[in-house]
């Protein structure tokens, strides 16, 4: 608390001169101006919190060291907390503002345009406070007075002049550049940071994007509020035939779902696949402003389910950013998957699938950073130990007495692990040997050093350079990709080969005539 003498000083009120609050704190509106409202979060001393009402301009008199007093107005400084018990003067935003502040005990005070405004010594508690004055454009009490109204000072007016006068000579530096120039014919004159209004047209760059919302905005509901966003166009078409891919993110709990398209305006249908794995439209829709969400079959399904769809404004793709993130990072992860294991970019749709699953059973869930997005939607932790590396040797084990030579045949499938995703409406374990793609829910085995692709001559040109400095055994040389002859002596059944010219992913859409297996779209969050 403060002592009595200042306490009773006539006319005056003291803020404490504290070099650790970034901004100006108040409990009134006595010195400040031009106030919104604004509700950011302050802590306390003691480690109590609070929230802010309203910020606006500090708008207050001082008295300087020759007992004149001069009008002190800092643009957007200050905060208005009710509930704080001391107003604190924050040195970080004098210094901001162009102002020196001397804390030294000779002569502490601070320098405002060739002005000197001396501190005062609370010998109680030995903290430098500022005596404050209400400004003349308050409220007198009898005839309200508009705060817009103050004006800087003459002195201050023409130093301003002046700076610029010399800012445009320069060509339009930073201040602070032109505050350090040691040129013939420069005044340099002191005065506050300023905004020049030709820089703010033609130099200034958008401001850093907003804070991401806290979890107490965001939907309790999984899948009740998602953000979506598109791949861009993959230059190798996948072994079905698709060229993007498109991201579902749910706000709760950050669990991620992929469909794949062949062709963009093809949204529409792996938005009602989702919905049909969902069970349930989701109240909010969040994407960018592409054709793909943009148009009159989208919009009318959006209406007729009572979706409400939230569009970024243009250039501000971070309001979408979930989405964007999640694009990047599965894009990215499936590649790493691929190039390690050598296996051919044809297969990108299957490592896009598997790099999914797997973000979900590793990344933090949004609602509880302590838990997977695994754990949060099923209540378990993840098991790993049953998931072969990604482009190991993996062996599908079939029945004996369905084979031709029950004595001498060889009872499994053997390929290479292409990742966790649906293959002819089944979810599971997708191996593949070049040619085709087989998949089973249970019985596999694999080794997990082993990794087929990389001891053959498999990997596409552009990833010659990579394989030929990191493998060490000479038969790995790298050449262009040839599917290997098949080594199975079990004979191709039905349920093995899949040789239907039908895509059941996008309506009027037929897959490659060399296709000989297809994948059906993954669920968000399954188990095989």
């Amino acid at each position: 608390m403060l002592t009595q003498k200042l306490q009773s000083s006539p006319g005056s009120h003291f803020a404490i001169v504290d070099s650790g609050t970034p901004i100006h704190i108040v409990f009134d509106h006595l010195f400040v101006c031009n106030t919104k409202e604004d509700h950011t979060p302050v802590a306390g001393f003691s480690g109590t919190a609070s929230r802010a009402t309203h910020r606006g301009d500090l708008n207050a008199r001082v008295r300087t060291h020759h007992n004149e007093y001069i009008t002190l107005v800092d643009v957007n400084s200050t905060l208005v907390v009710p509930d704080c018990v001391r107003r604190l003067y924050s040195v970080r935003q004098a210094t901001h503002k162009g102002y020196r502040v001397i804390l030294d005990s000779n002569k502490p005070g601070l320098w405002v345009c060739e002005q000197f405004i001396p501190f005062t010594n609370d010998p109680e508690t030995n903290l430098w406070l500022l005596p404050l004055f209400p400004p003349t454009s308050k409220d007198n009490g009898i005839y309200p007075m508009p705060s817009y109204s103050v004006r800087l000072p003459e002195d201050l007016q023409a130093l301003r002049q002046q700076w610029l006068m010399e800012h445009h000579r320069l060509g339009h530096p930073s201040q602070k550049r032109q505050a350090a120039l040691d040129i013939d014919g420069l005044t340099k004159p002191k005065v506050p940071k300023l905004a020049c209004p030709t820089c703010l047209a033609s130099k200034a760059r958008k401001s850093n994007r907003p804070p991401p919302t806290q979890k107490e905005e965001r939907s309790h509901i999984p899948w009740e509020d998602i953000h979506s966003d598109l791949s861009g166009k993959i230059a190798t078409q996948s072994a079905r035939g698709y060229k993007y891919f498109v991201v579902f993110v749910c706000t709760y709990t950050g669990a991620k779902h992929v469909e794949f398209l062949s062709h963009k305006n093809h949204f529409i249908h792996a938005y009602r696949r989702l919905v049909t794995e969902l069970g349930a439209h989701p109240r909010t829709l969040r994407t960018d402003q592409g054709t793909e969400y943009l148009n009159k079959e989208m919009n009318a399904l959006l209406e007729t389910n009572y979706v409400r769809h939230v569009v970024a404004a243009v250039n501000e793709h971070y309001s979408n950013g979930v989405a964007e993130n999640a694009v990047h990072t599965i894009r990215t992860t499936a590649k790493a998957m691929l190039l390690h294991a050598n296996i051919p970019k044809k297969y990108w749709c299957y490592a896009i699938s598997h790099a999914t699953y797997l973000n979900n059973l590793t990344t933090s869930s949004r609602a509880d950073r302590s838990k997977t997005i695994y754990e949060i939607l099923f209540r378990q932790k993840p098991d790993i130990t049953r998931i072969p590396p990604y482009g190991a040797f993996t062996c599908i084990y079939k029945e004996r007495r369905d084979l031709n030579d029950q004595s001498f045949g060889l009872t499994s499938i053997q390929g290479v692990f292409i990742g966790i995703a649906h293959h002819r409406k089944t979810l599971g374990y997708c191996i593949t040997d070049g040619s085709r793609v087989s998949c089973t829910r249970h019985h596999i085995a694999f080794d997990p050093y082993l990794y087929p692709f990389k001891m053959n001559a498999t990997a596409p040109p552009a990833w010659q350079t990579f394989h030929n400095l990191t493998t060490t055994k000479p038969e790995a040389d790298i050449r262009d990709f040839t599917a290997p002859q098949t080594t199975t002596d079990l004979p191709h059944t039905t349920e093995l080969q899949d040789n239907s010219d039908e895509s059941d992913f996008d309506p009027e859409v037929s897959a490659p005539a060399d296709m000989s297996a297809e994948i059906d779209r993954p669920r968000p969050l399954d188990v095989p």
